[in-house]
Parts: structure tokens; sequence; C-alpha cells
């Protein structure tokens, strides 16, 4: 089963399901933790540009995958970006990293947060996706307004239109108009202005369908093709004019100047500016098998990188880059599962 497939098939769930059970602690038993009172989140709403790279912790959860209908408690720890000080966490020691109860996250994010009965592992986590940056929007995929199906909800199976509506309200106004293209992964701007989503094409000499990253304003208008010119990538990139099949799932970088995404085609990141110039493989060594995740200083991306042998268990890690291709670093041990939750602020 393909990357993209697979998250499309996420994509359907309101709840998105941190699965597996831990085959050991990515800091081992003598992992250090921090004490912390509270039970709310905690400083996980960072300023775009605030502070480098250097004063941020990244958060992710590590554990085996199972399945969606059987779902079993995932580690959560904390380590620094270049990788030391790798921390496990529990429920006590989480408030300061925003993963007590229900967090708003960066991407439009908004997480619900289920620990074990000993608090020491997450028993789920509850994703909602779309919100705007001031939370008062919420943008969704959705079927026409007279389609008898209720089932339009933030980041829902890909389906017909983009919708916008308040986030007190069930009133949404129609952002595109195009029912036979499925359209997926809207997430806002920084800025609140624009939208970047992923969109289906239809390619007729070769009767198959492929995705590219599409921008437009915040209303709908200036819908424009970002990845159209894939193939002018760079002499080492795997794209090719006849290979424009799968780009899918924009993350905005904090100053809304640029848009990294994966590629189905290789598994490969890309970063590409929101004008629809300058775009760059990034050298992951590896598939990546979550979306990227900027640092809030939009100097680093976080990823997770999948290592797949023939006759061996498939293996994940956390890794971090520089946008510029350099200082590829690993942050996590084991070689369970992963997903990355959030950049936090050290301080």
């Amino acid at each position: 089963m393909s990357r993209k497939t697979l998250m499309l098939l996420a994509a359907t769930a309101v709840v998105l399901w941190l699965l597996a059970g831990c085959r050991g602690g990515e800091g081992g038993p003598g992992a250090q933790q921090q004490e912390a009172d509270g039970s709310d989140c905690g400083n996980q709403q960072l300023e775009a540009g605030q502070g480098d790279s250097h004063n941020y912790k990244l958060v992710f959860v590590s554990g085996f995958y199972t399945s969606p209908h059987h779902p079993t408690e995932v580690q959560p720890y904390v380590v620094n970006a270049d990788g030391t000080s790798l921390t496990r966490l529990t429920k006590t020691t989480a408030h300061e990293y925003g993963l007590a109860n229900r967090c708003r996250l960066a991407g439009g994010r908004e997480a619900t947060i289920t620990w074990t009965a000993d608090g020491k592992k997450i028993a789920r986590i509850a994703y909602k996706f779309g919100y705007s940056p001031n939370g008062k929007k919420i943008v969704f995929v959705g079927p026409p307004p007279s389609s008898t199906s209720s089932s339009a909800s933030p980041r829902a199976e890909p389906s017909t239109d983009i919708y916008v509506k308040s986030a007190n309200d069930n009133s949404p106004s129609r952002l595109t108009n195009t029912p036979e293209v499925t359209k997926s992964d809207p997430v806002w701007s920084p800025d609140g202005k624009r939208i970047a989503y992923t969109r289906e094409m239809f390619d007729k000499a070769t009767s198959s369908t492929y995705s590219q990253i599409y921008v437009m304003n915040a209303d709908g208008s200036d819908q424009r093709n970002l990845t159209h010119s894939m193939s002018s990538a760079s002499p080492t990139s795997p794209w090719s004019a006849s290979s424009l099949r799968s780009a899918f799932g924009p993350v905005w970088a904090p100053d809304g100047e640029k848009i990294a995404f994966e590629s189905g085609e290789d598994n490969n990141i890309y970063l590409i500016n929101a004008d629809g110039t300058g775009l760059t493989l990034l050298p992951t060594g590896g598939p990546a098998v979550d979306l990227p995740m900027f640092s809030p200083d939009g100097k680093k991306i976080a990823f997770v990188r999948g290592e797949f042998a023939t006759g061996r268990p498939a293996e994940y890690y956390v890794y971090v880059i520089n946008i510029d291709g350099t200082g590829l670093t690993r942050l996590s041990n084991n070689a369970a599962s992963k997903e990355i939750v959030t950049w936090v602020s050290s301080g």
C-alpha cells in the first residue's frame, strides 16, 4: 500500500489513534524526567520566528503499530533539536509541553489527549484539523450542499470541495466548485490569508490520476497549482514530466514563505516557495512516513523516516534536517513506529 493511500485512510478518522505498545523505552529505564504540575496545555503556543532552533524541543510518541481497532498505549518523549536530552514523559511531567488534556497545536490542529490510568503512557490522541490561526474558522473538505451525507468534517476523507465555516456555527461557505475533482489536506497559512491543499488531477494520456499542491486565497479566489512544473526541481530530482503523480500533505513554514510536502512517488520531502518557485528536494536519506513539521523559527524540519529491508521488520526514527538540506540528525533510538506531536520551547 502506498504512503499516499495510508495518509488518505488516516484522514478519514476524526479520531487518530496513536497506536501500539512500546518495545522498550527510547530513553531506557533510567530516562530522566522533570516534575511539573497542572493538567492543561503548557507552552506549546509558539510565535513564528521566536528565538532559534536551539531553543526548541520536539515532542513525539513511540510504539508499535497494531490496528486502529485495537489500539494500545504509546510512550511520549521530548528531545532537544540536536538529539540530546531524550526524556520520557508522563502525565505529570507533560504539562509544560502541552500534552496534558486539550491542546491547540501548530498546523491548525486541536488535540485531546487521553492518558492511561497510571499516567505513564498515552492511550490515544484525538485530533481535529482545519482551525485558522486565530481559531475562529475551520476549513474542511466535504460533499456538495445537495448531498444527503452529513460526514463533512475537518480533514475528512478526500472528497468533493473545500468549505470554510465559523468555529461556532454550521453555515459553511464553499471555496471551490469542482466537485468532480478530489481534494484533501486543506491548511491555513500562518497569517490566515491563504489556504494550501491537495488536489487530484487526471492524466488523459495515461488514464490515471495524480495529485498536486494548490494554494488559494482564504475566500477561494486565485487558485493556483504550485507543483505543476516539478520536473524542473534539480538534476538529482526523481521527478520528470512523465512522473508527476503524487504531491500531497502541504505544510506551511511559520513565515508563510515556503511550503513543505511529501511525494507519494518517491516518499521524499520537498520544499517550494509559496509562489511556486524554488522547488527543492530535501536529502532525507530514506522514505518519509509522516508529514514534515517546521520548527517555530522555520529553520528546521522534523519528520519520521522509515527504514525497510527484506527479511526484517520496518524501523522508524525521528529526524530533523535544516531547510537548506544540511544537518540531518536522528533524534530517536528504538525502531518502533513514531508520530511527531509538536515543537515546544525549551525555556
